[in-house]
């Protein structure tokens, strides 16, 4: 009887709590017309995209003249295609806006990395198996000064210390990529401050290698 090999080991998780922007994945459906005008014609701009794409789908009028005079349909234009930019979507080379990596890839998947900056708390690991030494991310509200002060986070407030960003974590910056423990959805790391506090993973988790199919399963949990 053919019996799998199963290697089995404990991960060690740090958890860091960071100030930066990060993307996760979202839909943005009016953002792919853009993206996929940019893939057709190699390059295009406010006045290519209000004379081909903003026209009412029925009668063919522009959608522009259903709006307030301030609202031209290249100003629609310029505002859609700087949206694209900030997203990391399209890039500006010369009067002209081109569709990058990313914009390629949100037009397979139809979903947009989209931006967020604020505070967050990071799960990562060393272990060399992981496709990714990040393996969960989430938003952290920071306590407000009553809280800290008076109320229940009064105590760890004063043991924190934030020291340098673990180089771990300025690894993956720029970089889209699958946290383990973060559902499977995709995020990019954009920009971080230099300085991160150090805080308890608070879980545990596993890794398994079936050997014979070559499968690596996590286990556990992170709170």
């Amino acid at each position: 009887m053919n019996r799998n090999i199963i290697l089995e080991r404990p991960v060690e998780v740090r958890c860091w709590r960071v100030v930066g922007q990060v993307a996760k994945a979202g839909k943005r459906p009016e953002l792919m017309p853009i993206l996929l005008r940019a893939d057709e014609t190699g390059g295009t701009d406010a006045s290519d995209v209000a004379e081909h794409l903003l026209f009412e789908p029925q009668s063919g009028r522009v959608v522009a003249e259903r709006l307030p005079d301030t609202w031209s349909r290249r100003g629609v234009a310029e505002r859609l295609l700087d949206i694209g930019a900030a997203y990391k979507l399209l890039e500006k080379r010369g009067p002209a806006y081109v569709l990058t990596k990313a914009g390629g890839a949100a037009i397979d998947t139809e979903r947009v990395l989209v931006p967020e900056y604020g505070a967050w708390t990071i799960w990562a690991s060393e272990d060399p198996l992981l496709p990714s030494p990040v393996l969960r991310i989430e938003r952290w509200n920071e306590p407000n000064a009553y809280t800290e002060i008076l109320g229940e986070e009064r105590e760890s407030s004063k043991q924190r210390s934030p020291k340098e960003l673990p180089h771990l974590i300025r690894h993956v910056v720029g970089t889209p990529i699958k946290p383990a423990a973060g559902g499977g959805a995709e995020i990019r790391i954009d920009d971080l401050e230099d300085k991160a506090e150090a805080v308890d993973a608070n879980g545990s988790l596993r890794l398994s290698w079936n050997v014979d199919d070559g499968r690596l399963q996590l286990t556990g949990s992170l709170e």
